[in-house]
């Protein structure tokens, strides 16, 4: 199913032998999984951006299902949270819905069953981002068309990541401006490996290859900052929204007088 493409899927349960059984099966259904057995490690993993789905047992020792949903919901990225939850604490989990929980699964379940709730929620995830999207989009344009002073750089940097990552479906992002004593990492956002060692100075031109995006920001003929994606799906047209992004991004910093 292409909802499963590039999906990645975070079960949370104190239980081996659930993270194994749910794990596997919905590798075998095209979903790329990850697993944790409590609340505060999932919640590391969500925010690193890199997960789409959570499904989570409700009661855990340390950190439960509904702080673990509240956490996720605290974020700016939409992720589609789904709860497992025994038959007498359905009152709670149904309440996690009203919250804002995409679903919730009873145990014991059928695998089929769950991977239909996820696919449900991962239709609606797909329609609460590009949501998302838009508005990010708009505070972005509305900021580079309306910014006068450099002391709102920071927040204008920080929207061009935002919206570029978000755009691409990338899995990271990293933004560099150039400072008097060199290249400086002023953004950095989800996993940052394949960015981790990425040299500013060294890349000449906008460049799409081999799952790495790379889109300049040049102001008044000088290289001033880079922008840097990776881990993102084939599409058409990525290479340049993200140099026309980087163009807004300069057009406004030399009208606030940088």
């Amino acid at each position: 199913m292409s909802a499963a493409l590039r999906t990645r899927v975070l079960i949370v349960d104190d239980e081996e032998e659930i993270l194994e059984l749910l794990g596997e099966y919905l590798r075998t259904r095209g979903f790329e999984v990850v697993a944790a057995y409590d609340g505060r490690d999932a919640m590391e993993l969500v925010r690193t951006g890199t997960i789409d789905a959570v499904i989570t047992d409700l009661k855990m020792p340390d950190v439960g299902g509904m702080e673990l949903h509240a956490e996720i919901g605290r974020l700016n990225r939409p992720v589609a949270t789904l709860i497992m939850t025994g038959l007498g604490t359905v009152e709670t989990a149904v309440a996690s819905m009203r919250s804002g929980a995409y679903d919730y699964i009873l145990k014991p379940f059928k695998l089929r069953e769950v991977y239909a709730s996820l696919c449900r929620a991962l239709e609606r995830l797909a329609q609460e981002r590009e949501r998302a999207l838009r508005l990010e989009r708009a505070r972005f344009f509305e900021q580079a068309n309306t910014m006068e002073h450099l002391a709102d750089k920071p927040r204008l940097l920080g929207l061009l990541a935002a919206v570029a990552r978000s755009d691409l479906q990338a899995s990271e992002v990293a933004l560099w401006m150039k400072a008097a004593d060199g290249w400086e990492a002023v953004v950095r956002g989800g996993a940052v490996s394949s960015l981790a060692d990425l040299r500013p100075a060294l890349v000449a031109a906008p460049r799409l290859a081999d799952g790495l995006l790379t889109a300049p920001i040049d102001l008044r003929g000088q290289r001033v900052g880079l922008l840097a994606l990776a881990g993102f799906p084939e599409q058409e047209g990525a290479l340049g929204r993200a140099v026309l992004l980087c163009r807004v991004t300069a057009e406004a910093l030399a009208r606030a007088g940088a």
